[in-house]
């Protein structure tokens, strides 16, 4: 498999033609800054530029005149190791939130290049700005009326709007952390999930205190401690009961018949269970598919026989407080 030659470009800035500035080859404090202090996007961002100006010495160009720099995440990460592909992934989306970059997407390898704006951040010489044809961000070209069609993933992407209490939630994790985190949208959607289910600020506040004090001076602090761990909505519930005391926790009414309605199924599934298992032990013993006690078929009968009474004597009992919840309601 044949390789394609890499040739060497001395650029315009660059001490031989006595005008460097230090600024072209090197990260981005502005914007850095700018994003909010998200160091792996302002990276991701150094990264793309100089490839995309590499095609650009080398006019590797499209058929209108845009220079394409094209990696897969795993790929930018073989030349940024110390991040994930996962990584790279987010900072991506940041930056086209930013409306910096401008991505065509494929199932292999992406294509990127900048845009006005990202090119303001490290500009084009005279010579370059002749060769190059700058496409506009994709929130702009959605706006003509020639371009009809845009993915569902670009418009899950749109910035969402973030209410004073999600801030204050971010805010405070941020103050206790000592670490800022941006309103991300994966941020925003989890806690407004939470206000929905009824959970309160306080709430919120109360999990961020407990854990704190629970994880500092851990391995796991830093992960933990991210709002994406602290507000996920299916881990919530057991991190509020940790922090206030199951007996302190008090449960909004669609709570209440979510969690009565997960009890029972989860007692309709083992009393089913027990059955089976019964069944099997009648037929026959000798030959089980589960493991069992040392004991004799009669008596694993009768254990089995009186489980699956209790389980259904549970499930009703939570179908029924459901049922006067939705009652009450």
């Amino acid at each position: 498999m044949s390789r394609t030659k890499r040739e060497n470009h001395i650029g315009d800035h660059t001490m031989k033609n006595d005008n460097a500035t230090g600024i072209k080859h090197s990260l981005s404090v502005d914007l850095c800054i700018d994003l909010g202090n998200d160091v792996v996007a302002a990276l991701i961002f150094h990264h793309i530029q100089i490839n995309v100006r590499s095609r650009l010495a080398d006019n590797v160009l499209d058929e209108n005149g845009t220079p394409w720099f094209e990696c897969s995440y795993s790929g930018i990460c073989n030349y940024m190791i110390e991040l994930t592909p996962k990584k790279v992934e987010c900072g991506i989306k940041r930056l086209k939130e930013a409306k910096l970059i401008k991505v065509i997407t494929s199932n292999k390898k992406n294509k990127y290049t900048l845009t006005e704006c990202g090119w303001d951040y490290y500009p084009l010489t005279e010579e370059e700005k002749k060769k190059i044809n700058i496409p506009v961000a994709e929130a702009a070209e959605a706006d003509k009326a020639a371009v009809q069609t845009r993915s569902d993933g670009a418009i899950n992407k749109k910035v969402i709007n973030v209410s004073d209490d999600v801030k204050d939630v971010i805010d405070y994790v941020s103050q206790k952390v000592g670490k800022h985190y941006d309103y991300a949208n994966s941020y925003v959607k989890n806690i407004n999930s939470l206000f929905a289910a009824g959970y309160t600020k306080a709430d919120m506040i109360a999990v961020v205190d407990d854990k704190f004090d629970d994880l500092s001076g851990t391995k796991e602090f830093n992960v933990k401690m991210n709002p994406s761990k602290l507000f996920f909505i299916k881990t919530f519930p057991s991190l509020l009961r940790d922090a206030k005391g199951n007996s302190d926790v008090s449960m909004t009414p669609d709570q209440l018949i979510a969690d009565s309605e997960k009890k029972e199924e989860y007692h309709l599934k083992e009393a089913e269970r027990c059955r089976c298992e019964r069944l099997i032990l009648e037929a026959d013993p000798d030959n089980l598919p589960f493991l069992t006690i040392k004991t004799t078929p009669e008596e694993m009968i009768k254990d089995r026989v009186r489980k699956e009474r209790y389980h259904r004597n549970e499930a009703n009992k939570f179908a029924n407080m459901r049922k006067y919840m939705k009652s009450v309601k």
